[in-house]
C-alpha cells in the first residue's frame, strides 16, 4: 500500500511539475521556438473551435508578405497552403462563427488596392467571387454579427481616390450586400470587436470620434470617456470575461502602449507594472486556451521606425479594481 501511495504522490508532484507555470498579472514576454518575421499591419482571426490563431500577410521593413502563420497557444507556425492571397497589408479578417471559416477582404501593396474575397477553412485559402463586394480598400475593421449571423465590414481608406470611407457591408457566406442603415463617421485605422454575450459590436474609432456600438441595425455613438484619439490600435475580446481590451496606436509622431479595457459599459485603463514598447500597427488576439491576451509585432520607435517580432502575454484578473483608472479622456 505505501508504495502504491509513494507512486501516485510522485505521479501527481510530475504532473504538477509539467503545467505551465501561471502567467503574472499584466503585460510578459513569451519567447516562442518560431515566430513570423518583424512585421506590422498583418491581419489576424482566432478559431475558437480549433483553438488556434491565422495571422496573414503584412509588411517588414524590405518587403509586403504572402505568409500564413499560425499560433497554437505554445508556439508560432507557418503553414504552406496550396493557395493563398496575394502579398499585402491592412487587410480585414474576422472569424465567421456559423460557417467555421476565417474571412479576408482587401488590403494594400505599394501599387495595388484589392476588393478580393478570401476564406481559410483549416488547411487552405480559397478566393471566393461574390456577385456583389465593397470597393477596394486598406485599413477597414471586421468582425462577426450575431445577429445577422454573417461579416460586417465598415470603413477604411481607398488610397486611389484619398477617401476615407464609413459603409457598412455584410458578408452572408455567399455574397456581400451593403447597408444603408445609418450615418457614421468616416474612419480608418480603427478596431472593431464582437462582444457574443451582448449580441452587438464594439468599435473603437480613430481621431476623436470616440466609441460606437453595432446592434445588427444601425451604429450608436456610445458617448463614453475612453482612450484619447489615435489610429492603428487594437482590440481584443476576452471571452471567458466578457471585456474588450485596447492597446497601442499612434497619434501623428506619438507612438502609445496604454492599456484599456472596456466592459460593454464603459472604459478603464489599466495600471500595469509592465508594459509592451510603444507601437502601431500591431496584431492581438484573445487565446483561449491561454486565457490571456497575444500581441505580435508592429512598427516601434527608435531612430528609425522599425518593425517588431516579439510576441507578448497579457494576463488579467477577473476583477479589475485593483489596476483600473478611471478614464479622463473625452468620447
Amino acid at each position: 500500500m505505501l508504495r502504491f501511495l509513494s507512486c501516485f504522490l510522485i505521479i501527481g508532484l510530475c504532473l504538477s511539475a509539467c503545467q505551465p507555470a501561471p502567467a503574472p498579472i499584466g503585460w510578459s514576454t513569451l519567447d516562442p521556438e518560431h515566430s513570423p518575421p518583424p512585421s506590422a499591419y498583418g491581419g489576424v482571426a482566432y478559431d475558437n473551435v480549433s483553438g488556434k490563431a491565422i495571422l496573414f500577410g503584412g509588411i517588414t521593413m524590405e518587403t509586403w508578405l504572402d505568409e500564413t502563420w499560425t499560433w497554437d497557444g505554445r508556439d508560432w507556425e507557418q503553414l504552406t497552403p496550396a493557395n493563398h492571397p496575394p502579398a499585402r497589408e491592412k487587410p480585414g479578417m474576422a472569424y465567421d462563427e456559423v460557417r467555421k471559416r476565417i474571412v479576408l477582404f482587401g488590403g494594400t501593396t505599394q501599387d495595388t488596392l484589392f476588393n478580393d474575397t478570401w476564406e481559410w477553412d483549416g488547411s487552405d485559402w480559397h478566393q471566393l467571387d461574390p456577385a456583389h463586394r465593397p470597393p477596394a480598400r486598406c485599413c477597414h475593421a471586421m468582425a462577426y454579427d450575431n445577429v445577422s449571423q454573417g461579416i460586417l465590414l465598415y470603413g477604411g481608406w481607398d488610397s486611389g481616390t484619398n477617401t476615407f470611407l464609413n459603409d457598412t457591408w455584410l458578408w452572408d457566406g455567399t455574397d456581400w450586400a451593403e447597408l444603408s442603415c445609418c450615418d457614421a463617421p468616416q474612419m480608418s485605422g480603427h478596431a472593431m470587436v464582437t462582444f457574443s454575450n451582448q449580441e452587438e459590436i464594439i468599435a473603437m474609432m480613430t481621431a476623436d470620434w470616440g466609441t460606437w456600438s453595432w446592434n445588427g441595425i444601425q451604429w450608436r455613438n456610445l458617448r463614453q470617456p475612453g482612450p484619447p484619439s489615435r489610429s492603428s490600435g487594437w482590440f481584443a475580446y476576452d471571452s471567458d470575461n466578457h471585456r474588450a481590451i485596447f492597446f497601442g496606436g499612434h497619434k501623428d509622431d506619438q507612438f502609445l502602449n496604454d492599456t484599456w479595457v472596456f466592459d460593454g459599459i464603459g472604459w478603464s485603463e489599466l495600471s500595469l507594472l509592465t508594459q509592451p514598447p510603444p507601437r502601431y500597427g500591431h496584431i492581438m488576439f484573445y487565446d483561449t486556451r491561454r486565457q490571456t491576451t497575444i500581441l505580435f509585432g508592429g512598427v516601434g520607435t527608435g531612430k528609425e521606425n522599425w518593425t517588431l517580432g516579439d510576441t507578448w502575454e497579457l494576463n488579467l484578473p477577473k476583477d479589475l479594481d485593483d489596476i483600473a483608472v478611471t478614464p479622463t479622456a473625452q468620447p
